[in-house]
Protein backbone atom coordinates (compact mmCIF):
# COMPACT_ATOMS: atom_id res chain seq x y z
CA UNK A 1 0.00 0.00 0.00
CA UNK A 2 1.17 3.70 -1.04
CA UNK A 3 1.88 5.78 2.12
CA UNK A 4 0.49 9.30 2.26
CA UNK A 5 3.63 10.54 1.46
CA UNK A 6 4.03 8.50 -1.37
CA UNK A 7 0.92 9.89 -2.78
CA UNK A 8 2.22 12.97 -3.21
CA UNK A 9 4.82 11.95 -4.76
CA UNK A 10 7.00 12.94 -2.04
CA UNK A 11 9.42 9.79 -1.02
CA UNK A 12 9.24 9.28 2.97
CA UNK A 13 12.77 9.08 4.46
CA UNK A 14 14.02 6.86 6.75
CA UNK A 15 13.59 9.43 10.00
CA UNK A 16 14.30 6.58 12.33
CA UNK A 17 18.40 6.17 10.74
CA UNK A 18 18.38 9.45 10.63
CA UNK A 19 17.14 10.44 14.09
CA UNK A 20 19.34 7.49 15.75
CA UNK A 21 22.64 8.68 14.11
CA UNK A 22 20.92 12.12 14.62
CA UNK A 23 20.74 11.36 18.80
CA UNK A 24 24.05 9.28 18.58
CA UNK A 25 25.98 12.25 17.44
CA UNK A 26 23.95 14.72 19.49
CA UNK A 27 24.81 12.49 22.57
CA UNK A 28 28.23 12.46 22.23
CA UNK A 29 29.52 16.25 21.43
CA UNK A 30 26.85 16.77 24.69
CA UNK A 31 28.66 14.64 26.50
CA UNK A 32 32.36 15.72 25.63
CA UNK A 33 31.23 19.35 26.07
CA UNK A 34 29.26 18.40 29.82
CA UNK A 35 33.43 16.73 30.92
CA UNK A 36 34.74 19.60 29.53
CA UNK A 37 32.88 21.90 31.91
CA UNK A 38 32.51 19.67 34.74
CA UNK A 39 36.90 19.99 34.13
CA UNK A 40 37.05 23.63 34.11
CA UNK A 41 34.84 24.35 37.27
CA UNK A 42 31.62 22.83 37.73
CA UNK A 43 30.17 26.09 37.06
CA UNK A 44 26.96 26.30 34.74
CA UNK A 45 28.39 30.10 33.75
CA UNK A 46 31.10 28.08 31.79
CA UNK A 47 28.23 27.94 29.11
CA UNK A 48 27.89 31.50 28.31
CA UNK A 49 31.60 32.41 29.50
CA UNK A 50 31.68 35.52 30.05
CA UNK A 51 34.06 37.83 31.18
CA UNK A 52 35.40 40.37 34.50
CA UNK A 53 36.31 42.94 31.34
CA UNK A 54 33.29 42.29 29.24
CA UNK A 55 30.90 44.42 28.43
CA UNK A 56 28.21 42.35 29.62
CA UNK A 57 30.40 41.90 33.07
CA UNK A 58 27.50 43.85 34.66
CA UNK A 59 24.67 42.14 34.55
CA UNK A 60 26.19 38.84 35.59
CA UNK A 61 27.50 40.47 38.92
CA UNK A 62 24.26 41.67 39.33
CA UNK A 63 22.68 37.79 38.91
CA UNK A 64 25.42 36.16 40.14
CA UNK A 65 27.01 38.15 43.36
CA UNK A 66 28.38 34.72 44.38
CA UNK A 67 30.86 33.73 41.32
CA UNK A 68 34.01 35.40 40.97
CA UNK A 69 33.94 36.34 36.66
CA UNK A 70 37.43 34.68 35.28
CA UNK A 71 39.85 37.87 34.15
CA UNK A 72 39.50 38.74 30.17
CA UNK A 73 36.97 40.03 28.13
CA UNK A 74 35.25 36.58 28.10
CA UNK A 75 32.86 35.39 24.79
CA UNK A 76 29.74 35.69 22.87
CA UNK A 77 27.37 34.11 24.79
CA UNK A 78 27.61 36.99 27.33
CA UNK A 79 25.95 39.18 24.98
CA UNK A 80 23.24 36.73 24.06
CA UNK A 81 22.61 36.51 27.74
CA UNK A 82 22.69 40.28 28.42
CA UNK A 83 20.03 40.25 25.36
CA UNK A 84 17.71 37.33 26.84
CA UNK A 85 17.42 39.07 29.92
CA UNK A 86 15.53 41.99 28.48
CA UNK A 87 14.71 41.23 24.44
CA UNK A 88 11.81 43.48 24.26
CA UNK A 89 13.93 46.79 25.28
CA UNK A 90 16.91 46.98 22.99
CA UNK A 91 17.40 50.51 23.94
CA UNK A 92 17.86 48.91 28.06
CA UNK A 93 20.55 46.37 26.51
CA UNK A 94 22.47 48.22 24.36
CA UNK A 95 25.26 49.44 27.18
CA UNK A 96 25.68 45.90 27.80
CA UNK A 97 26.67 45.11 24.29
CA UNK A 98 30.22 45.95 22.39
CA UNK A 99 28.16 46.93 19.23
CA UNK A 100 24.73 46.77 19.95
CA UNK A 101 23.96 46.90 16.60
CA UNK A 102 25.99 43.81 15.01
CA UNK A 103 24.76 41.62 18.42
CA UNK A 104 21.28 42.54 17.97
CA UNK A 105 21.15 41.53 14.15
CA UNK A 106 21.54 37.81 15.47
CA UNK A 107 18.57 38.00 18.24
CA UNK A 108 16.98 34.09 17.64
CA UNK A 109 19.74 32.46 19.91
CA UNK A 110 18.52 34.82 22.96
CA UNK A 111 14.89 35.05 21.77
CA UNK A 112 14.58 31.07 22.23
CA UNK A 113 16.27 31.11 25.55
CA UNK A 114 13.99 33.82 26.50
CA UNK A 115 10.97 32.12 25.15
CA UNK A 116 11.85 29.06 27.37
CA UNK A 117 13.21 31.23 30.77
CA UNK A 118 11.15 34.68 30.36
CA UNK A 119 11.34 35.99 33.66
CA UNK A 120 15.05 37.37 33.91
CA UNK A 121 18.12 36.21 33.94
CA UNK A 122 19.96 33.82 37.04
CA UNK A 123 20.98 29.93 36.49
CA UNK A 124 17.23 29.73 34.82
CA UNK A 125 18.46 31.52 31.64
CA UNK A 126 21.67 29.52 31.88
CA UNK A 127 19.79 26.49 31.31
CA UNK A 128 17.49 27.61 28.34
CA UNK A 129 20.60 28.28 26.63
CA UNK A 130 21.68 24.73 27.31
CA UNK A 131 19.06 23.34 26.05
CA UNK A 132 18.24 25.71 22.97
CA UNK A 133 22.25 24.46 22.19
CA UNK A 134 21.44 20.83 22.42
CA UNK A 135 18.16 21.17 20.33
CA UNK A 136 20.00 23.44 17.65
CA UNK A 137 22.76 20.45 17.45
CA UNK A 138 20.09 17.39 17.06
CA UNK A 139 17.84 19.56 14.77
CA UNK A 140 20.77 20.46 12.74
CA UNK A 141 21.52 16.70 12.70
CA UNK A 142 18.27 15.82 11.80
CA UNK A 143 18.25 18.31 8.53
CA UNK A 144 21.57 16.96 7.72
CA UNK A 145 20.49 13.72 7.46
CA UNK A 146 17.28 14.39 5.62
CA UNK A 147 19.13 16.35 3.02
CA UNK A 148 21.58 13.59 2.52
CA UNK A 149 19.30 11.07 1.84
CA UNK A 150 17.71 13.56 -0.29
CA UNK A 151 20.89 13.66 -2.47
CA UNK A 152 21.17 10.21 -2.53
CA UNK A 153 23.37 9.88 0.29
CA UNK A 154 23.44 7.27 3.84
CA UNK A 155 21.27 8.17 6.91
CA UNK A 156 24.50 8.34 9.11
CA UNK A 157 25.74 11.67 7.88
CA UNK A 158 23.27 13.37 10.36
CA UNK A 159 26.20 12.97 12.88
CA UNK A 160 28.86 14.27 10.68
CA UNK A 161 26.69 18.15 12.02
CA UNK A 162 26.85 17.26 15.43
CA UNK A 163 30.78 15.82 15.61
CA UNK A 164 31.62 19.37 14.19
CA UNK A 165 33.90 21.30 16.20
CA UNK A 166 31.66 24.22 15.45
CA UNK A 167 28.56 22.38 17.20
CA UNK A 168 31.27 21.54 19.93
CA UNK A 169 32.02 25.60 20.36
CA UNK A 170 28.55 26.50 19.87
CA UNK A 171 27.31 24.48 22.82
CA UNK A 172 30.02 25.26 25.04
CA UNK A 173 30.16 28.67 24.97
CA UNK A 174 26.46 29.33 23.87
CA UNK A 175 27.16 30.46 20.10
CA UNK A 176 24.32 30.95 17.52
CA UNK A 177 26.49 29.17 14.84
CA UNK A 178 25.14 25.85 15.64
CA UNK A 179 21.62 27.28 15.42
CA UNK A 180 21.95 29.15 12.33
CA UNK A 181 23.33 26.37 10.05
CA UNK A 182 20.91 24.06 11.79
CA UNK A 183 17.98 25.99 10.17
CA UNK A 184 19.31 26.96 6.94
CA UNK A 185 19.86 23.04 6.51
CA UNK A 186 16.46 22.59 7.42
CA UNK A 187 15.43 25.33 4.87
CA UNK A 188 17.27 24.05 2.18
CA UNK A 189 16.22 20.31 2.65
CA UNK A 190 12.33 21.50 2.89
CA UNK A 191 12.82 23.61 -0.43
CA UNK A 192 13.88 20.32 -1.73
CA UNK A 193 11.32 18.58 -1.48
CA UNK A 194 9.18 21.90 -2.81
CA UNK A 195 7.68 22.57 0.52
CA UNK A 196 8.60 26.31 0.23
CA UNK A 197 6.42 27.69 2.80
CA UNK A 198 8.39 25.89 5.99
CA UNK A 199 11.67 26.32 3.62
CA UNK A 200 11.18 30.39 3.91
CA UNK A 201 10.53 30.06 7.93
CA UNK A 202 13.58 28.29 8.42
CA UNK A 203 15.69 30.58 6.06
CA UNK A 204 14.51 33.62 8.13
CA UNK A 205 15.21 32.16 11.01
CA UNK A 206 18.41 31.10 10.06
CA UNK A 207 19.43 34.55 9.19
CA UNK A 208 17.91 36.31 12.42
CA UNK A 209 20.49 33.60 14.34
CA UNK A 210 23.13 34.43 12.43
CA UNK A 211 22.55 36.76 8.67
CA UNK A 212 25.62 35.55 7.24
CA UNK A 213 24.08 32.36 6.64
CA UNK A 214 21.96 33.28 3.92
CA UNK A 215 25.10 32.19 1.51
CA UNK A 216 23.92 28.86 2.30
CA UNK A 217 20.59 29.62 1.04
CA UNK A 218 21.70 31.25 -1.89
CA UNK A 219 23.78 28.72 -3.40
CA UNK A 220 20.92 26.31 -2.54
CA UNK A 221 19.11 28.85 -4.84
CA UNK A 222 21.23 29.57 -7.65
CA UNK A 223 21.67 26.03 -8.30
CA UNK A 224 17.74 25.51 -8.36
CA UNK A 225 17.26 28.40 -11.09
CA UNK A 226 13.18 29.03 -10.25
CA UNK A 227 11.01 31.55 -9.39
CA UNK A 228 10.44 29.19 -6.43
CA UNK A 229 13.91 29.21 -5.19
CA UNK A 230 14.47 32.96 -5.83
CA UNK A 231 11.38 33.87 -3.26
CA UNK A 232 13.19 31.55 -1.53
CA UNK A 233 16.66 33.23 -1.06
CA UNK A 234 15.15 36.53 -1.29
CA UNK A 235 12.56 36.86 1.39
CA UNK A 236 15.72 36.14 3.96
CA UNK A 237 17.28 38.77 3.18
CA UNK A 238 14.53 41.20 3.00
CA UNK A 239 13.50 40.67 6.46
CA UNK A 240 17.40 41.15 7.72
CA UNK A 241 17.53 43.98 5.87
CA UNK A 242 14.32 45.32 7.14
CA UNK A 243 15.69 44.07 11.05
CA UNK A 244 19.26 45.83 10.23
CA UNK A 245 17.32 48.97 9.33
CA UNK A 246 14.99 48.93 12.53
CA UNK A 247 17.51 48.45 14.57
CA UNK A 248 19.24 51.47 12.92
CA UNK A 249 16.06 53.85 14.03
CA UNK A 250 15.73 51.64 17.26
CA UNK A 251 19.73 52.39 18.25
CA UNK A 252 20.35 55.93 16.24
CA UNK A 253 22.95 57.22 17.99
CA UNK A 254 25.33 53.54 17.89
CA UNK A 255 28.97 54.09 16.15
CA UNK A 256 29.71 50.52 15.15
CA UNK A 257 33.14 49.32 12.91
CA UNK A 258 32.72 45.59 12.00
CA UNK A 259 35.45 44.71 10.89
CA UNK A 260 34.93 40.94 10.30
CA UNK A 261 35.43 40.81 6.59
CA UNK A 262 38.41 42.37 4.79
CA UNK A 263 40.25 41.98 1.95
CA UNK A 264 40.78 38.74 0.11
CA UNK A 265 43.21 36.36 2.39
CA UNK A 266 44.03 38.90 4.31
CA UNK A 267 42.59 37.21 7.20
CA UNK A 268 44.39 34.06 6.20
CA UNK A 269 47.47 36.07 6.19
CA UNK A 270 46.98 37.62 9.38
CA UNK A 271 46.17 34.38 11.11
CA UNK A 272 49.11 32.42 9.76
CA UNK A 273 51.70 35.51 10.58
CA UNK A 274 50.19 36.55 13.53
CA UNK A 275 49.19 32.65 15.40
CA UNK A 276 49.42 29.48 13.71
CA UNK A 277 53.19 30.30 12.54
CA UNK A 278 53.47 30.83 16.77
CA UNK A 279 51.72 27.37 17.44
CA UNK A 280 48.28 29.30 18.91
CA UNK A 281 45.01 29.21 18.35
CA UNK A 282 46.48 25.28 16.37
CA UNK A 283 42.53 24.14 16.55
CA UNK A 284 41.66 26.59 14.69
CA UNK A 285 44.29 26.51 12.17
CA UNK A 286 43.39 22.61 11.79
CA UNK A 287 39.96 23.69 11.42
CA UNK A 288 40.37 26.15 9.02
CA UNK A 289 42.87 23.87 6.72
CA UNK A 290 40.54 20.83 6.84
CA UNK A 291 37.27 22.82 6.21
CA UNK A 292 38.70 24.27 3.05
CA UNK A 293 40.24 21.12 1.85
CA UNK A 294 37.11 19.28 2.51
CA UNK A 295 35.07 21.93 0.79
CA UNK A 296 37.70 22.49 -2.33
CA UNK A 297 37.79 18.74 -2.75
CA UNK A 298 33.72 18.43 -2.97
CA UNK A 299 34.03 21.38 -5.61
CA UNK A 300 36.50 19.52 -7.62
CA UNK A 301 34.42 16.02 -7.05
CA UNK A 302 31.15 17.20 -7.99
CA UNK A 303 31.34 20.73 -9.35
CA UNK A 304 28.40 23.10 -9.56
CA UNK A 305 25.89 20.39 -10.94
CA UNK A 306 25.67 19.15 -7.04
CA UNK A 307 22.94 21.23 -5.25
CA UNK A 308 25.20 22.50 -2.69
CA UNK A 309 28.25 23.17 -4.97
CA UNK A 310 27.20 26.75 -5.16
CA UNK A 311 26.66 27.10 -1.47
CA UNK A 312 30.48 25.29 -0.27
CA UNK A 313 31.56 27.72 -2.99
CA UNK A 314 29.75 31.12 -1.63
CA UNK A 315 30.78 29.61 2.00
CA UNK A 316 34.55 29.36 0.82
CA UNK A 317 33.96 32.96 -0.67
CA UNK A 318 32.88 34.15 2.60
CA UNK A 319 35.73 32.69 4.33
CA UNK A 320 38.19 34.27 2.27
CA UNK A 321 37.22 38.07 3.51
CA UNK A 322 37.13 37.03 7.22
CA UNK A 323 39.42 38.68 9.09
CA UNK A 324 42.42 37.00 11.42
CA UNK A 325 39.96 36.14 14.25
CA UNK A 326 37.65 35.17 12.78
CA UNK A 327 39.53 32.48 11.10
CA UNK A 328 42.33 31.75 12.74
CA UNK A 329 41.21 31.88 16.38
CA UNK A 330 40.21 28.62 18.20
CA UNK A 331 36.57 29.73 19.03
CA UNK A 332 36.20 31.63 15.60
CA UNK A 333 37.39 29.45 12.78
CA UNK A 334 35.84 26.15 14.22
CA UNK A 335 32.26 28.31 13.93
CA UNK A 336 32.91 30.01 10.84
CA UNK A 337 34.27 26.86 8.73
CA UNK A 338 31.57 24.82 10.21
CA UNK A 339 28.81 25.18 7.10
CA UNK A 340 32.28 24.53 4.60
CA UNK A 341 33.27 21.46 6.60
CA UNK A 342 29.27 20.11 7.05
CA UNK A 343 28.42 20.65 3.07
CA UNK A 344 31.54 19.50 2.09
CA UNK A 345 31.51 16.23 4.12
CA UNK A 346 27.65 15.56 2.44
CA UNK A 347 28.89 16.57 -0.93
CA UNK A 348 31.59 13.96 -1.13
CA UNK A 349 29.61 11.49 0.35
CA UNK A 350 26.56 12.24 -2.09
CA UNK A 351 26.31 11.55 -5.49
CA UNK A 352 23.22 14.65 -5.98
CA UNK A 353 20.72 12.50 -7.36
CA UNK A 354 17.60 14.16 -5.86
CA UNK A 355 15.44 11.18 -4.36
CA UNK A 356 12.02 9.75 -6.51
CA UNK A 357 9.41 7.05 -5.86
CA UNK A 358 9.26 4.32 -8.33
CA UNK A 359 5.70 4.25 -8.63
CA UNK A 360 5.74 0.71 -9.30
CA UNK A 361 7.20 -0.37 -6.32
CA UNK A 362 6.67 2.94 -3.66
CA UNK A 363 10.35 2.21 -3.39
CA UNK A 364 12.84 5.13 -2.93
CA UNK A 365 15.20 5.98 -6.03
CA UNK A 366 17.68 8.17 -7.61
CA UNK A 367 17.68 10.24 -11.20
CA UNK A 368 19.50 12.41 -12.73
CA UNK A 369 19.71 16.19 -11.53
CA UNK A 370 20.93 19.31 -12.57
CA UNK A 371 19.15 22.61 -14.24
CA UNK A 372 16.50 21.67 -16.32
CA UNK A 373 16.21 17.55 -15.45
CA UNK A 374 14.10 15.73 -13.62
CA UNK A 375 13.67 16.46 -9.76
CA UNK A 376 11.29 15.69 -7.08
CA UNK A 377 8.96 18.70 -6.54
CA UNK A 378 9.04 21.80 -9.18
CA UNK A 379 10.98 22.42 -12.35
CA UNK A 380 13.96 24.61 -12.22
CA UNK A 381 13.42 26.24 -15.75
Amino acid sequence: MVSPAHERGTPALPWRDIARWALLGTIVICLWVFIDVQRSGRNALNFIQPGADGPSARVFREDFPEVQLPSGLGLDGQQFYAIARNPTHPMEVAPLLDRPRYRLQRPLLAWFAWLLHPTGGGYGLVAAFVIVGVAAIFAGALATGALAVLLGGRPWLAAVFALTPGAWFSLRASGADALALALALAAVALAHRARLLPAIVCAIGAVLAKEVIIVVIVGWAMWRRSRAAFIFAVTPAVVVILWLLALRVIIPSSDEHIGELVAPFVGWRDALAHQWWHRHELVGMATAIASATVGTAALVRRGFSHPLGWSIALSLLLAAVSNGDVIGNNYGSTRSMMPVLVLGIVTLATPGHPVRVDSSSGHIATGMVGPGRGSTGESKR
